[in-house]
């Protein structure tokens, strides 16, 4: 049996996942800017400079670590988040410890959604929510069974189009 050409979901994604864990490096930074605001107002400016020569780099240590361990889980991320087209199915394989692989034969797809939000356009993504025969009727993309979570927008409307033709002709071709 041949290997399945598995494809990442494309450089933007990476952004948008890094962007999502980022929040904490926000908090860091604002505390940051906090602490030098009050260390500023309660000293003289000699007292200054040696409160912030402690606290900079203890922040700095704190920020830089948080940020680098926010790298490497997004790129763990981002790197195990695979799908391909295959003859007879949809595969989307993801993971970093829980490694999970989703089979989405076409004949049992039903609809492809795809949803951007503001975020999303704002760096020209998409949400592409595959509805299959066994899940609930609804249009919600996080309903789906199988999702992709952000796709360049050209790529999520082939991938659409694509799903939805071979679902077509697997329900048309004779068994």
């Amino acid at each position: 049996m041949a290997s399945i050409p598995y494809q990442r979901l494309g450089k933007k994604t990476f952004l948008l996942f890094f962007l999502k864990k980022s929040g904490v490096l926000f908090i860091l930074f604002g505390l940051l800017s906090i602490g030098i605001f009050i260390e500023s107002k309660l000293t003289t400016q000699e007292g200054l400079i040696k409160a912030l020569k402690g606290f900079n780099w203890l922040v700095f240590y704190i920020f830089t670590s948080a940020f680098l361990g926010i790298l490497i889980i997004t790129w763990l991320k981002y790197s195990t988040y695979l799908f391909a087209l295959d003859e007879h199915a949809f595969r989307v394989k993801y993971g970093i410890l829980n490694k999970r692989e989703i089979t989405l034969p076409y004949r049992q797809i039903q609809n492809v959604n795809i949803e951007r939000d503001v975020s999303y356009r704002i760096l020209g993504l998409s949400k592409l929510g595959i509805l299959t025969a066994g899940t609930e009727d609804k249009d919600k993309v996080g309903e789906s069974e199988g999702i992709l979570p952000a796709l360049d927008q050209k790529l999520a409307s082939y991938i659409q189009a694509e799903l939805l033709k071979r679902a077509n002709i697997e329900r048309i071709t004779p068994a």
